[in-house]
């Protein structure tokens, strides 16, 4: 069977099932790990952007997250099933990237060095819109804001997102209710 055609969860049992076997990494392991990669790339990065964090940032958090299911996919249960594992993985590391940038206090520029052909009063607009938009959203509480990043941004469906959230899927219905609330009444104002 191809790759490509096998589900998440039967390339990490045969990920699993290689190492076991093998005493160095192959070819067929690198195969397997690039099709996971690519498939979930792309998400990854766009729910770490929504997240707030920057191009750059959110880069790196994809990178740790690949490499921390590389060091941690013997510890997949395969009676599980693997995106909400695997987005618990992303959403853990960019918690851990949130406390290193807080600890550092970086300040992000990647926006004003974008935009150079804009001038200067409609440069500021737009940070200030981005600024608002993304300080309602990291006004949120975290298993608010969690949520609402996993469900429109990760093309999961909402049972995968209440079981990486560790809730049931009407306590999922719940939050998002009373995120999407929030961020109404934050916008009207």
């Amino acid at each position: 069977m191809s790759v490509a055609k096998m589900s998440d969860e039967e390339i990490l049992e045969k990920i699993i099932e290689l190492k076991k076997n093998e005493s160095s990494y192959s070819e067929v392991i690198r195969r397997y790990y690039e099709e996971i990669y690519n498939r979930y790339y792309l998400q990854c990065y766009n729910i770490s952007r929504y997240y707030g964090l920057s191009r750059q940032d959110a880069e790196d958090v994809v990178q740790e997250t690949f490499l921390r299911f590389i060091a941690r996919g013997h510890t997949f249960n395969q009676n599980k099933i693997f995106k909400p594992w695997f987005f618990r993985i992303l959403i853990n590391t960019i918690k851990d990237r949130y406390r290193y940038l807080k600890k550092n206090k970086f300040v992000d520029i990647d926006y004003f060095q974008q935009v150079k052909n804009i001038s200067e009063e409609k440069k500021i607009e737009e940070f200030q819109l981005r600024e608002t938009i993304l300080g309602i959203i990291n006004k949120l509480p975290e298993k608010l804001k969690s949520v609402v990043l996993l469900k429109n941004y990760s093309e999961m469906n909402l049972k995968e997102v209440a079981k990486t959230s560790n809730i049931s899927v009407r306590q999922l219905h719940n939050r998002l209710a009373k995120a999407y609330e929030i961020i109404l009444k934050e916008l009207k104002k």
